[in-house]
């Protein structure tokens, strides 16, 4: 094996395999799952296989083991020796195999990739690389350490990649079929809304969730003509959208703080999927501002799909 191990499985077609009618297929694949090989990243497993058996779409299975550095006696921090990284890689692989046969079939075509670098950067570069059009990793959620590493290397996958990332709940066993796809009728909440619909098996809700600052206002005919506007941004949105047949739109206008707000009802609808576009000021801007897509993803207890604006 090379620096950078790889395994391949046998190729077979996926396409077989139960499915609910997909209208929108190439908006979707090749996908790039990312695991750690524990059972806490099944559930990113579990949601490629029913993906790629919609699309028959590639995927890619990446685990990025990160290096291990030394400290010396003099302060310096050395890597550690090759032949122990080498190591931590063959186990992983082994780990990683074992995991695709368990939660996608023995016959899985999947190719399984194993590299020494920092994770949420390869993982993105590894999505761009590979010209994925959706990366799919776990929330890890089971346990404490999972949820902090697996909710924190989420968001920073979201920081860095140009495409959108699938997180997904650890309870995840079938695709979503209630959605709140949160919306300010701007283009990137537009992308969101129409990147999340081919997810969705029949029948589904899809909620256009809008949210707005409770500010009262003394003249009473700006919260009309402001209602007004919101309608007529429904109206266009769902004409944007067209979505396809099973789906439902459902239009719910809400005050409150938007992160806030969208997380509760989620929990309420109850939601397993929600739906966000990443807003910022620029790539730098989103790896050190807050927004209501990062609050989202910790804060939620169902999977979140976040898509970056087109120029990130």
């Amino acid at each position: 094996m090379t620096a950078n191990e790889v395994g391949f499985f046998p190729r077979t077609a996926l396409a077989d395999a139960p499915h609910a009618p997909f209208t929108r297929a190439a908006e979707l694949g090749p996908l790039l799952v990312a695991t750690d090989g524990s059972a806490a990243a099944d559930a990113a497993l579990r949601a490629a296989h029913l993906l790629a058996a919609r699309t028959n779409a590639d995927v890619h299975v990446l685990s990025v083991v990160e290096p291990v550095l030394v400290p010396t006696v003099d302060g310096l921090v050395l890597p550690s020796p090759e032949g122990y990284e080498q190591a931590r890689k063959a186990q992983r692989l082994a780990a990683v195999r074992a995991q695709v046969r368990r939660v996608a079939g023995a016959d899985c075509a999947w190719e399984v990739e194993v590299r020494l670098a920092p994770p949420a950067r390869t993982i993105a570069w590894m999505a761009h690389e590979r010209g994925a059009r959706l990366i799919v990793l776990g929330l890890g959620r089971h346990r404490v350490s999972d949820r902090l590493f697996g909710t924190e290397t989420a968001l920073r996958v979201v920081q860095l990649a140009d495409v959108p990332v699938l997180a997904v709940a650890p309870d995840f066993t079938a695709l979503p079929h209630r959605a709140v796809l949160a919306t300010d009728f701007s283009e990137i909440s537009v992308r969101a809304a129409r990147t999340a619909l081919p997810l969705l098996r029949d029948p589904a809700i899809a909620y256009l969730v809008n949210v707005r600052l409770p500010i009262d206002m003394p003249d009473r005919s700006w919260g009309s003509a402001y209602e007004d506007r919101v309608s007529r941004s429904f109206e266009r949105l769902r004409a944007q959208l067209d979505a396809p047949d099973g789906v439902t739109l459902e239009t719910i206008r809400l005050p409150g703080d938007p992160a806030s707000t969208t997380l509760d009802f989620a929990a309420t609808a109850p939601a397993d999927l929600i739906v966000a576009g990443s807003h910022g000021y620029g790539f730098f801007a989103r790896l050190v501002l807050g927004s209501v897509s990062t609050r989202l993803l910790r804060g939620a207890r169902c999977s979140v799909l976040i898509v970056p604006p087109r120029d990130s």
